[in-house]
């Protein structure tokens, strides 16, 4: 059986359980039909980062499996996440799209790599006239002149370093990096990192010095292998690879079905913090393996990196992956067609980087707050977190009688609806906090560490963020000073993270 049909396959029904959408994090359609805006989607990717000169920026793109009506869009809201004005630019005749966001002083850039029909790989630099709302194309850089496709791929690290990645004619992989970090947009050459690869994906890595981590398939053995060089080597012409891992036999005889296909570019994604915990050598990759279970890798620390099936029960298709804020947890994403009433669609999962479950097992987190079929199965999340408030999820959906259209949703990282969050056992939890009095009638007030900060959400039990702040447990005090007394009585949920120990926390408070 091929892997595209044992993905669309259904699926037995065994015990699971569904984590229903945060209702209260709204679905924004943006754009919706005519088809010649979107299409039936095969490739998505975003990009985002906070509070940058007081706004919050978004990109996503997508690609479609008649290449003639991809395109990326671009918003621009407020750090309270309220739309101020956005856009989007089509992109006719394209494949694997993705796009991300760098700065050169205070120019705002969106990066859009894409392979061209029949024309070969390129790389675009767009102008993001931020207060005005409008994009202008500043260079384009190509990469091949290839006529038939093959895998390209985008990352970018912190505003200012974007790499490419993509597959040649021959399965030979190469790299081309870009900096910005000296005042001016700066190219790196052309480099091969790789040969007898096919559909690699590239990731940042920020542990020590800046690494450009690719990971790939070997066509001829099935394997997948994990190597990464070193961004400054790579922007000034060394070569110097090291290889991480070795995966072996995962996609064995689909040599043919992986190369030159626009559909396998979304079985294998990888990814890694942008600021690695200190000491840690932190990555993981997700693939879609031939059965339709969604594995994952998942390296940390000097340990052997952990083999996970995130899957379970509901198999699928089209993984994704981004880790979260703090760099000590991942969300992992798929579609799934399991039986199921309603359709769950768009699922994820979240493990710690260790492999142990913050999702419990056989619990599975809906991501769309609409869950149909959406006939267009190819769900994103951003790989820039820890600058941003929320995960930032993008997914197209079929919206009869017009056509498709793109959605996305902002879920904050401790909104409890959606993460799931079950408590750590094992061992004594050093430096938490406590909610006092607890009920509480019009003061409420948190109790720890006072030299400590930390990021707290308080909602209510729908999962209504009511409050955010960060700060010391003295400023956060202040502001619950002043929403206590106003609560309703009810049960309410503080999410608290510190953020000089990493340690997480949800305490139920009750208002009586």
């Amino acid at each position: 059986m091929s892997l595209c049909c044992a993905l669309l396959g259904t699926f037995a029904t065994q015990a699971q359980t569904f984590i229903p959408p945060s209702f209260s994090f709204p679905e924004v359609t943006y754009p919706t039909g005519p088809m010649n805006a979107v299409s039936r989607t095969f490739h998505t990717s975003c990009n985002s980062y906070g509070n940058l000169n007081g706004d919050n920026l978004y990109v996503y793109s997508w690609s479609c499996t008649q290449p003639i009506a991809g395109g990326f869009a671009f918003r621009r809201n407020t750090t309270a996440d309220v739309l101020i004005s956005q856009g989007y630019q089509p992109y006719t005749d394209v494949s694997d799209l993705e796009v991300g966001l760098i700065t050169v002083n205070s120019t705002v850039f969106i990066v859009a790599s894409y392979y061209k029909v029949n024309t070969g790989h390129f790389v675009d630099f767009w102008t993001w006239n931020v207060a005005g709302g409008t994009i202008s194309l500043y260079a384009s850089y190509p990469l091949t002149t290839n006529a038939i496709y093959s895998r390209i791929s985008l990352d970018v690290h912190k505003l200012y370093g974007a790499a490419v990645t993509w597959q040649d004619g021959n399965n030979d992989i190469f790299v081309k990096v870009f900096n910005t970090g000296g005042g001016f947009l700066q190219a790196g050459s052309t480099l091969q990192i790789a040969s007898n690869g096919v559909i690699p994906d590239v990731a940042f890595s920020h542990y020590g010095d800046l690494k450009v981590r690719v990971a790939y398939v070997d066509p001829a053995s099935g394997n997948i292998r994990v190597i990464h060089g070193l961004f400054n080597d790579l922007l000034v012409g060394t070569v110097s690879i090291a290889t991480d891992y070795v995966q072996t036999g995962i996609y064995p005889a689909l040599g043919n079905q992986l190369n030159h296909n626009p559909v396998a570019s979304n079985w294998m994604h990888i990814d890694s913090p942008d600021d690695n915990p200190p000491g840690s050598d932190v990555w993981s990759y997700v693939y879609a393996a031939t059965n339709g279970d969604i594995m994952s890798i998942s390296k940390y620390n000097a340990s052997a990196p952990v083999l996970m099936n995130l899957s379970g029960n509901i198999k699928g298709q089209t993984p994704t992956i981004a880790y979260s804020a703090d760099a000590q947890s991942i969300h992992y994403g798929w579609y799934t067609n399991f039986t199921a009433t309603p359709q769950p669609g768009y699922v994820a999962v979240e493990r710690r980087i260790n492999g142990s479950y913050i999702t419990p097992p056989n619990a599975y987190k809906v991501v769309a707050n609409t869950t149909n079929y959406s006939g267009t199965p190819t769900l994103c999340f951003s790989k820039q977190n820890d600058m941003n408030n929320n995960l930032f999820a993008v997914y197209p959906m079929f919206a009869s009688p017009s056509g498709y259209e793109m959605r996305f949703k902002l879920v904050p990282w401790l909104a409890t609806t959606f993460r799931h969050e079950v408590p750590v056992t094992g061992g004594p939890v050093i430096e938490t906090v406590s909610a006092n009095p607890n009920p509480f009638t019009s003061t409420l007030q948190l109790k720890g560490n006072l030299n400590h900060t930390y990021i707290l959400y308080v909602t209510d039990i729908s999962g209504r963020v009511l409050y955010n702040r960060s700060g010391t447990l003295n400023e956060l005090n202040a502001g619950l000073q002043e929403i206590a007394g106003p609560l309703k009585p009810g049960v309410y949920f503080l999410d608290i993270l510190n953020q000089t120990t990493s340690l997480r926390q949800s305490l139920k408070t009750v208002k009586q």
